[in-house]
């Protein structure tokens, strides 16, 4: 990755340095302390204004974050989805991290299922979209970045694009793993590289009191650890047994978790100060308590310098993923993505306005067709009652005639279809029940006892007993003076008598035959 490399000091909450590193150049910058504007956030974008003074190319190949507050820890979560392994990693009883939330770290988890190496895993898996009901045991890795994150947009806005951002975990296992694709590459290693690469783990001892390691495959990150070590008056770091046992404790315990173990330890120091044991020792004691792991020992006075000052000269970049790079820094959105949110805005603007044209002609057409529906209604309405007035004095027709001429002319035509008595379709059917209620109007009479009635399609025959003939012919007569009467009634006279009544016969002959009467109710038989 040719470029500037740049590395971001932590201590505590503040920026405490920022070095620029190049294939030449090596610079470092301090924020001011005790000044009035002194805060976090003024010392990032600070930082980034000298770094962007320094950068000609408008390029920082890689950005490294101190591992200082970091955290490396192997633990079970259904997903690999970051909001569920910080609840993971807060919830692991009274050990459990307790570092600063999601907003203000990158929790990416670096392996698949236990023991499963990192070239096999499915994509899924890494981005942590795979759920696994019953928990998955994973090694997950937890970085505060908040400083980073303004020191990019700071950048952005400054046109300087950060290229990669990653932890100096991942640099260790990046510039030291012999295995990686940044050293590949290098002249004079072709062929050097076995088809399957063992494990490698990298010890740096930081000249300010730390022992950091990391282990990896092919140079992406499988683990990663920190401890405090001695550091002598003069500002030399002390190493001993109890140093390297700790570190041994750490490995074992990854080791059971991973279920592999390094084949390769390269160890890079300063020059140690009187104690224990030397630099050489100290690299000698590491792969005696390592059995059966190579150790190469590299004495460095800056191990990090020395680490930053291989990545920026590498001409191949590091793969992509969380065990290469920090994933939500890499994604973070950019000045490239704000102008594509701009531009898809004004997009959407225009879109909107086209929209709104077209609406704005569509609702002009929709009021012209709408006058010109109501002009033809006008129209109409003028023809209508210019060709069948309504009579004057009947108010209902003329409302309804200037309200609704179409229901008029309905009407109006209904009414002389009556008038005229046209008739299609099967006939009606006979007035039977208005024809019985007269009936039973005169049948109620005091002294008049009903024997029969009988209906058919011609007729209507009632046999009833009468006192006398007499009564029977008023019967007739009342009959024949009903306006709503349907019938034409004529007398029989049969021989027959009960209990001192004689016996009628009334035949009634359907005035209409055709028709049945206009206008009745009832049905047939």
């Amino acid at each position: 990755m040719s470029g500037r490399i740049c590395y971001l000091q932590r201590s505590g909450d503040a920026l405490a340095s920022v070095r620029l590193v190049g294939v030449r150049s090596d610079d470092a910058w301090r924020p001011r302390r005790g000044s009035e504007e002194a805060s976090a956030l003024h010392d990032a974008r600070q930082a980034a204004a000298w770094i962007s003074e320094r950068t000609a190319d408008r390029k920082v190949a890689y950005l490294c974050l101190d591992v200082d507050g970091s955290n490396c820890r192997w633990l079970t979560s259904p997903t690999g989805d970051p909001l569920v392994l910080a609840a993971a990693m807060q919830g692991e009883g009274s050990n459990g991290w307790a570092g600063p939330s999601l907003s203000e770290s990158s929790i990416q988890p670096l392996n698949g299922e236990a023991g499963e190496a990192p070239k096999k895993r499915r994509k899924e898996q890494v981005e942590g979209e795979a759920v696994h009901p019953a928990g998955q045991r994973r090694s997950v890795l937890a970085v505060p970045d908040s400083l980073a994150r303004i020191a990019i947009d700071a950048l952005d806005e400054r046109g300087v694009e950060v290229l990669r951002a990653g932890s100096l975990w991942h640099a260790m296992a990046q510039a030291w793993d012999p295995s990686s694709p940044v050293l590949r590459h290098e002249p004079g290693r072709d062929g050097e590289i076995a088809a399957t690469s063992p494990v490698t783990a990298v010890v740096m001892m930081d000249p300010s009191g730390r022992l950091l390691w990391a282990w990896s495959r092919d140079g992406v990150l499988l683990a990663g650890g920190a401890m405090f070590v001695p550091v002598q008056g003069d500002g030399e770091p002390r190493a001993g047994k109890a140093e390297v046992g700790r570190l041994v404790s750490d490995w074992l315990a990854w080791s059971v978790q991973l279920g592999e173990t390094p084949g390769r330890i390269i160890c890079i120091t300063p020059k140690l100060a009187g104690g224990d044991m030397a630099e050489q020792e100290f690299g000698t004691a590491v792969g005696r308590a390592w059995a059966g792991a190579s150790v190469d020992l590299v004495v460095h006075e800056d191990p990090i310098g020395a680490t930053l000052s291989r990545l920026a000269t590498a001409e191949v970049a590091p793969g992509e993923g969380p065990g290469a790079d920090l994933v939500s820094l890499n994604r973070r959105p950019r000045r490239v993505h704000r102008w594509m949110y701009l531009w898809s805005a004004l997009a959407i603007g225009l879109g909107a306005a086209a929209v709104l044209a077209v609406g704005v002609k569509a609702w002009g057409g929709a009021s012209a067709a709408s006058r010109q529906a109501k002009d033809v209604a006008e129209q109409t309405r003028k023809a209508v009652l210019g060709a069948v007035p309504p009579p004057q004095n009947d108010p209902v027709l003329v409302a309804t005639a200037e309200s609704n001429p179409r229901r008029y002319i309905e009407e109006r035509l209904a009414a002389e279809r009556a008038k005229r008595n046209v008739r299609t379709g099967l006939p009606p059917a006979r007035p039977i029940l208005p024809e019985l209620e007269n009936l039973s109007l005169m049948l109620g009479t005091d002294g008049i006892e009903l024997e029969e009635i009988r209906l058919s399609e011609s007729l209507i025959q009632v046999h009833v007993y009468v006192p006398e003939t007499k009564v029977a012919e008023d019967m007739v007569d009342a009959l024949g003076r009903l306006d709503n009467d349907h019938c034409v009634w004529t007398i029989q006279y049969p021989t027959g008598t009960k209990n001192n009544l004689k016996l009628i016969w009334l035949d009634g002959t359907w005035k209409d035959k055709a028709a049945g009467g206009s206008g009745g109710t009832g049905g047939r038989p």
